[in-house]
């Protein structure tokens, strides 16, 4: 189930009925969450990197063209989900939130395929 309001959402909530100061202008709040798509995406790509560390050049080539696809499927997602903001100022904002979450569950992905024993089937044929 789709959360109703991302994290950095919910916490500046928390942070405004606390009175604890948060992000003021759009351009704070587009940066904040720009900012947690890039971690996640930097977190993803150090997972893409030790799942190629581990797999044979076949392995590398099918990973390398799931992984394009994959990324055309995340924008391509969050184009679709972010359709009702297009025209707002928090569209910016609404797409970063998408593909940081689409990214995190692609990071928990990329690292099961890391942990994945050795002989295991169900792991790519790696």
């Amino acid at each position: 189930m789709k959360p109703i309001i991302s994290a950095a959402a919910g916490l500046t909530l928390i942070m405004l009925v606390c009175g604890v100061p948060t992000a003021q202008t759009q351009q704070e709040m587009t940066a904040r969450e720009g900012q947690a798509f890039r971690e996640a995406d930097k977190a993803m790509n150090a997972a893409y990197d030790r799942l190629m560390g581990k797999l044979s050049p076949t392995g590398q080539v099918a990973l390398r063209e799931v992984q394009r696809s994959w990324l055309r499927f995340r924008d391509q997602e969050c184009d679709f989900e972010t359709l009702g903001s297009t025209d707002g100022s928090v569209h910016p904002i609404v797409v970063y939130n998408c593909k940081a979450r689409l990214t995190r569950v692609r990071t928990a992905d990329l690292l099961a395929q890391v942990r994945c024993p050795e002989g295991d089937v169900g792991c790519g044929n790696q």
